[in-house]
């Protein structure tokens, strides 16, 4: 008879990383999936691993996905029928040949052992390395926690984007040539996309924070008056308390200009004269937006971008 004492009582399975090193994590409060690169950030014995979505933290075995688990089991499995089978071929088969006229007999063991689930990673979004920790990872989206150190990446977003931003307005062009106004105004639509973005992941990840995660979520920061009033009212802060009012009249026009470039083909209407107070706009004439001007918003949008974030985060 074959017994299990035999078998071990534990088995290590080792998790192997994909081809670009990084390894599947799951978060079993809201199933979020995302990856890790091992040998980044901080040493895997060290504290919990956090979820990038929802932010639940726990330790580091708490993390591995279904497919990891069915994969180990499988693996077990595996090798549990095959010593098995080799236990029953070792003291089960028999083969007697017939003598004279006697009668014969063999006795075989046949079968495989159950087969291994072997699975993928699956691909995702955005590839991020925290600037905190040096950990690097995948997540669906653009915006999540580090899974090492806690940090949102909200910050980290805005103000590289804004560097790219800026070096976008910084290309020297050949002696003769003057920077494309197309490259102005697209420069300034891009700003204004990425502070939404941001501004609304952040609302969104922090709504439980506000008097209504529901209105919380629903937040745009297209319109910088509207969002300054809408936080203040559901999160009971001022964004533009970092900045001089002088800034904040020059952001505000700037993304009323942003307006009209993207929805109105750059053509002035009464609203914009309305909004902004520009003495110099006429109706039908096409808005001008200068490098300068955009230059100056990048540092309002950073400034105003680190008060949401400290204050929310």
């Amino acid at each position: 008879m074959w017994n299990t004492r035999d078998f071990p009582k534990q088995h290590a399975v080792q998790i192997v990383p994909d081809e670009t090193g990084m390894v599947g994590r799951e978060c079993h409060q809201c199933e979020g999936y995302f990856k890790i690169k091992p040998g980044t950030g901080k040493p895997v014995n060290e504290g919990y691993c956090i979820c990038p979505y929802c932010g639940h933290s726990a330790t580091q075995d708490q993390f591995h996905t279904k497919a990891q688990i069915k994969y180990a089991k499988s693996v077990v499995i595996h090798k549990f029928t095959e010593t098995m089978l080799q236990d029953m071929k070792r003291n089960l088969e028999v083969n007697h040949p017939p003598k004279g006229f006697g009668i014969g007999f063999k006795v075989s063991v046949e079968g495989k052992p159950a087969p291994i689930l072997h699975y993928l990673e699956n691909e995702l979004a955005s590839n991020v390395v925290c600037e905190e920790c040096g950990l690097v990872f995948s997540i669906f989206g653009i915006f999540g926690y580090c899974p090492d150190c806690g940090i949102h990446n909200s910050l980290q977003f805005l103000e590289t984007n804004m560097r790219l931003c800026k070096q976008a307005l910084d290309l020297e062009f050949p002696k003769g040539f003057s920077f494309p106004l197309d490259l102005t105004n697209d420069s300034l639509a891009n700003i204004v996309a990425i502070f939404d973005g941001f501004g609304r992941s952040l609302c969104e990840q922090f709504a439980h924070k506000s008097s209504s995660p529901e209105q919380a979520k629903k937040i745009s920061f297209q319109n910088l008056k509207f969002a300054r009033t809408s936080v203040i009212n559901l999160f009971g802060f001022d964004f533009a308390e970092s900045i001089s009012a002088a800034d904040w009249d020059h952001a505000f026009v700037c993304f009323q200009k942003r307006h009209l470039i993207v929805h109105k083909s750059g053509i002035i209407d009464a609203k914009y004269i309305q909004e902004t107070n520009d003495q110099k706009a006429k109706v039908g004439l096409r808005v001008t937006v200068i490098k300068e001007e955009v230059r100056s918003l990048i540092d309002t949008v950073q400034t105003i971008g680190r008060t949401i974030s400290s204050k929310l985060t």
